[in-house]
Parts: structure tokens; C-alpha cells; sequence
């Protein structure tokens, strides 16, 4: 579910939306279940995305009265105001990426073996990015030469959780998962990159909802405090 709330226009007001899946022959329809706090009453929305494939639609995100789900390679929308709803194609498709808000806009990160991207959705439909850098310039913070970059790529998951306009945070998981995860934070400005320290989870990281949580009132950083 997505939860769509402002408390700079309507304090006392959310929305909650829940886009559930239907398999169809020509593929699968997202609808999209609606609870509005000042009727307290659910209501179906007429309008309808049909995505062709199964994707979970996951990690709500929301800025400017729409819900975003991430589906793979679509960001899948839906607009409280107006009742509309549709589709964007995610300017990269990389297994590890992170889509999030800052100063009111979508911002799409992802990391691949060339390096880490930055993106902010724009217009509703498009993509410009913000910012890019290779793994050459942070192997240093990593304790590697310039020479293992594809190595290390290849030895480790390594996933962008967080964007604030600022920093990158990325969370570096060595394949052998007896070794500690680390999060790191990278500089857009400057292009240096800090080891934060490791993460003290009970659990895996991708199974806490820390990690999973993003809402443009609330900045990484005090989010993740209590993981290192």
C-alpha cells in the first residue's frame, strides 16, 4: 500500500492506496483500492495499468499528490488528485536501484558495473540525470586499487538505499554472506566517499523496513542512525 500525506496542505488528511493484481489474458491489470480519511470509506478507482507482465509492484513512494510502486522496469503511478493513473519506464534496468524523493521530485539510483547514476523524474515521463560516477573513484574507501573495480563489482552486492540531495548511500554485501555489510556515503559534489561503518541488523538487510521506507518529510540519515 501507498500512503499519500502532506501535513503542509492537509494536516488532518491522508490517502492510503493499494494496487492490487489481476492476471488477465492480454497480461496483468493494476487496479487500484482507495481509503480516504475524510469519508473513511474504500472506493475502487475506475482507472486501470496494464503492465503486460507480473511485476510486484513494491516501495511506495510519494511526492506531489502521486503514488509511485517500482515493478522491475516500471515505475507504476497513481495520482490522489486528479484519479489517474499510468506507467513511466525507468531510465536504467539494474538489478540493484533505489527510487525515493527529494525537494518534492521522484529520484531513481542504480548501480551497475560502470558505476552508480543518479536520476529525477521529470515532466511526469522523463529522466534527466543528476549525477554519475565510476567505481574508480571510490575504491579507495573500499581498501582496493584502481585495477579490481570489475572484480570488486563481480564480488559484492552493491545496492544504492538512499538519496538527499547530497550524499549516495550505499550499502556494499560481500557475496559471502558470513562477511559484514557496510554502508557507505558518497558525495555527488565532491565525488568522495566515506565508509559509515558496518550494519548491526539481526536480520539481512533487504528484509528490514528501515531500508525500505522512503517519504520526502524524513532524511536518510535519520532513518539509518540506529544501523551502525
Amino acid at each position: 500500500m501507498g500512503l499519500a500525506y502532506d501535513p503542509r496542505e492537509l494536516p488532518d488528511q491522508f490517502t492510503i492506496v493499494q494496487p492490487p493484481i489481476y492476471n488477465r489474458r492480454d497480461g496483468c491489470l493494476y487496479q487500484f483500492n482507495i481509503f480516504r480519511s475524510d469519508t473513511g470509506k474504500w472506493t475502487r478507482s475506475s482507472q486501470s495499468v496494464n503492465l503486460g507482465s507480473y511485476w510486484l509492484a513494491v516501495k511506495a513512494v510519494y511526492a506531489k499528490g502521486v503514488i509511485y510502486w517500482c515493478c522491475l522496469e516500471y515505475l507504476l503511478w497513481y495520482d490522489t488528485k486528479r484519479d489517474l493513473a499510468g506507467s513511466v519506464v525507468l531510465p536504467a534496468k539494474e538489478k540493484w536501484i533505489h527510487v525515493g524523493v527529494y525537494s518534492g521530485e521522484i529520484t531513481f539510483c542504480n548501480a551497475w558495473v560502470g558505476g552508480i547514476e543518479v536520476w529525477r523524474l521529470t515532466g511526469g515521463s522523463g529522466w534527466d540525470r543528476l549525477h554519475a560516477t565510476s567505481w574508480d573513484g571510490m575504491l579507495d574507501a573500499f581498501n582496493l586499487c584502481h585495477s579490481q573495480s570489475e572484480m570488486f563489482f563481480n564480488r559484492h552486492m552493491i545496492i544504492p538505499v538512499g538519496f538527499d540531495g547530497q550524499f549516495v548511500y550505499i550499502v556494499v554485501w560481500p557475496k559471502n554472506r558470513y562477511i559484514t555489510s557496510r554502508l557507505f556515503r558518497w558525495e555527488t559534489e565532491t565525488g568522495r566517499t566515506k565508509d559509515k561503518g558496518p550494519i548491526n541488523l539481526r536480520d539481512t538487510w533487504f528484509r528490514t523496513k528501515v531500508f525500505k521506507y522512503a517519504n520526502s518529510m524524513a532524511r536518510v540519515p535519520q532513518i539509518l542512525n540506529g544501523t551502525f
